[in-house]
């Protein structure tokens, strides 16, 4: 990490970092890594995917913090280097659909919601309307970077398509289908979340 990093919240697989500046942070990993013999795999709008040494991760920079996650590839995975999955196509585990401590719809009293549609571990909901039409939603917890850190991830799944994604007046908004006509968007500012569904009753 940067000199003076500081570290607002950790956990295994995952690390929320608010000092230095999310910039200097990027800059210094994409920088340092390759020279470790981490490979960059993906990159845009400050975000890219690594993976090298069995392991996969994730660096996303947003306006006041940067959250880096990261997961070790199983040894079936790493057995063959060729065949081993890159960052781009294995999220890390801390934020996929497969995440055992990541919540379903119906742990949240959700009921109308896609059928792979997950929510971060820890999440807390508020104004929640659940109509027939799609349920939506504002996120109490996890904090926000977190949030955009897990759909980011999440969305990258075969079972959803991102069909937009655009940052504005420092709020990122990322829109989402899947194969059964749900269609989705999440919202993200520095201070709230939020999301949206809609599907056909």
């Amino acid at each position: 990490m940067p000199p003076r990093s500081a570290s607002r919240s950790a956990a295994p697989g995952f690390l929320l970092l608010n000092a230095p500046a999310s910039a200097q942070i990027v800059e210094y990993l994409q920088r340092t890594l390759p020279a470790a013999a981490y490979q960059i795999d993906f990159q845009t709008l400050g975000t890219f995917t690594f993976s090298g040494k069995g392991w996969v991760g994730q660096v996303i920079g947003s306006e006041n913090d940067t959250v880096i996650t990261f997961s070790q590839l199983s040894s079936s995975d790493t057995t063959d280097s060729t065949s081993a999955p890159s960052a781009a196509t294995a999220a890390p585990s801390a934020a996929t659909a497969a995440d055992p401590e990541a919540l379903s719809p119906l742990d949240l009293n959700v009921n109308h919601t896609p059928f792979f549609f997950r929510f971060p571990p820890d999440t807390t909901l508020a104004d929640l309307r659940d109509p027939p039409t799609g349920a939506s939603g504002t996120f109490v917890a996890p904090l926000p970077v977190v949030v955009l850190a897990y759909y980011r991830a999440l969305l990258s799944n075969v079972h959803f398509t991102v069909t937009d994604e655009q940052t504005a007046g420092g709020a990122t908004t990322i829109t989402f289908a899947d194969d059964d006509g749900w269609t989705g968007t999440i919202t993200v500012s520095p201070d709230t979340s939020t999301f949206a569904l809609h599907g056909t009753p």
